[in-house]
């Protein structure tokens, strides 16, 4: 009997399919049709189309899951498609498929993949992508209709809008207000970049933005307007649609602050980049708070993992100054299970420090070190001397620059017997930064060694910074407008949250950024 390749029908098949697959990377598709699909389309039999994806599977072209669907090995979206379709992360394998295709459009609605007013595509480009038939698919937005998810738009649908009760509704953030200097205020670019998103969703469906801080002081929580400084009384907005909460690092006080919050019986999201949270001490007798998580999901870590699997990196080095933190320790925990599912239980090294805390305790470890006080007061003596107009501009410049030669300076001296002894490990093919801040350290420090990046060491950072962008690092996008997107929709719409997310604990897909800094291992 002929070897299933040589069989004409087969060769033919390969063949249409190969092209297929050239296809959908080339426009960054993960996902090919069904066997059933494209049986029909080539006008080939299904047993034909099985045989030659078997052998695409053995090459390790495509991956099949049963009951999900065909997956690409390689394409920029795989390893976030097929977790989306695979029966781990989506319903459960008894329910139908409708309910299955119903709640991987929610989740792209929930994400902000398709945010508000945005067409959907056509019910026969949803029915060739969810691999159903027409009817199925006409029922599904039929119901994301009834739910509220979608609205009929034209001839097709739209991501529904959301609506407010009353034009002068607003959201208000709690803004993680912290004085890390004695005469600067420092607050996180990560936060910053979240108030921008924020105000950009907010201006998108017409609903004002207020900005409050809290002041934690003899155990007694106050709220602050950060516009004009006065007092806010939470329990006097009426007009309030809910509360956005972002976590300040390691706060003691977080619960006063939830409870008075708590009183206003409005949703309440919070943001939680520390993984400090403990859910049932927060969550009871609180059925409108959810918490958003992003930095401390697991998910970034092992898809990163995934992604240096694929280029063939057996053995990575994941380099942390900061691995206190949970978001460090659950990062490395993925890219261990990550490899160690893939038969590499020690695939995965940690080259970490664990002395400090918090970022505080490294800046005032470090300060001393290199004479701040004269530094600062000098500053401020030449200040004296110089017009008004060029002081007001020069204080945030002073403050950012002295706080960021602080922490850098001070992480690089405290990586540099790290780095030095993963850099004498060289079965290491990858190295993998806590941070891109620590991922741009570890650039130096590679090509002060005359390591070349990446033929001889691929690296990767995470958070997908303008210096990533920079210094053409790969890096994990921690997707800040969809995590946005799913709070507000939270605040506006918590009862959808509630449908679409039957856990309290919402944590929004990424996506690896890939550049310059890696490639295949030859």
């Amino acid at each position: 009997m002929a070897h299933p390749e040589k069989t004409p029908a087969v060769q033919k098949a390969l063949h249409k399919l190969r092209a297929q697959i050239r296809h959908c990377r080339e426009n960054d598709r993960a996902r090919l049709p069904s066997t059933s699909e494209l049986a029909r389309v080539f006008m080939t039999s299904k047993a034909s189309i099985s045989k030659a994806l078997a052998i695409l599977k053995n090459e390790g072209t495509v991956r099949c899951y049963r009951g999900s669907g065909i997956f690409i090995q390689g394409t920029h979206h795989a390893d976030s498609a097929a977790k989306l379709y695979t029966p781990a992360t989506a319903k459960p394998p008894h329910l139908s498929s409708a309910i299955r295709i119903k709640s991987a459009i929610e989740k792209h609605i929930l994400s902000g993949s398709w945010p508000a007013a945005k067409a959907l595509p056509s019910i026969k480009e949803l029915q060739h992508a969810y691999g159903t038939s027409y009817r199925t698919m006409k029922k599904i937005l039929v119901s994301l209709c009834r739910d509220g998810a979608v609205e009929p738009h034209g001839a097709g649908y739209r991501v529904a809008l959301p609506g407010t009760t009353s034009s002068s509704a607003k959201i208000v953030l709690v803004w993680p207000y912290e004085k890390l200097t004695e005469n600067l205020n420092i607050v996180e670019i990560f936060y910053d970049s979240i108030l921008r998103k924020l105000e950009e969703e907010c201006a998108r469906v017409n609903i004002s933005l207020d900005v409050i801080y809290d002041r934690y002081r003899d155990h007694t929580v106050s709220f602050v307007n950060l516009r004009n400084n006065q007092a806010y009384d939470v329990q006097e907005q009426g007009n309030v649609l809910g509360y956005i909460f972002l976590l300040r690092l390691f706060a003691d006080a977080h619960e006063k602050q939830l409870a008075c919050l708590s009183h206003t019986k409005k949703p309440i999201a919070i943001l939680d980049v520390t993984g400090q949270l403990q859910l049932k001490s927060i969550s009871k007798g609180r059925p409108l708070l959810r918490i958003f998580t992003m930095s401390v999901a697991s998910q970034a870590g092992a898809k990163v993992a995934r992604y240096l699997l694929s280029l063939g990196h057996r053995d990575v080095a994941y380099i942390s100054p900061f691995h206190h933190y949970v978001w460090s320790r659950m990062r490395f925990q993925a890219l261990c299970d990550t490899y160690s599912k893939a038969g590499l239980r020690k695939g995965a090294h940690l080259h970490a420090l664990e002395k400090y805390g918090s970022r505080n305790e490294l800046f005032q470890a470090i300060k001393a070190r290199i004479k701040l006080p004269e530094l600062t007061g000098a500053y401020h003596a030449w200040k004296k001397e110089i017009p008004y107009e060029y002081r007001s501009q020069l204080d945030p410049v002073m403050g950012w620059t002295t706080y960021d030669i602080i922490i850098r300076g001070g992480i690089y001296e405290l990586l540099l017997p790290i780095m030095t002894r993963a850099l004498h490990n060289t079965s290491s093919t990858a190295w993998i930064g806590a941070n891109d801040v620590v991922a741009a350290i570890a650039f130096d420090f590679l090509s002060r060694n005359g390591v070349r990046i990446p033929e001889d060491i691929s690296l990767i950072g995470f958070d997908d910074s303008l210096e990533a962008l920079k210094l053409r690092l790969t890096s994990y996008n921690f997707n800040l407008p969809g995590l946005s997107h799913a709070m507000l929709q939270h605040i506006i719409q918590p009862e959808s949250i509630c449908r679409f997310q039957k856990s309290r604990i919402i944590d929004i897909d990424g996506t690896l950024v890939v550049r310059d800094s890696t490639q295949k291992l030859r």
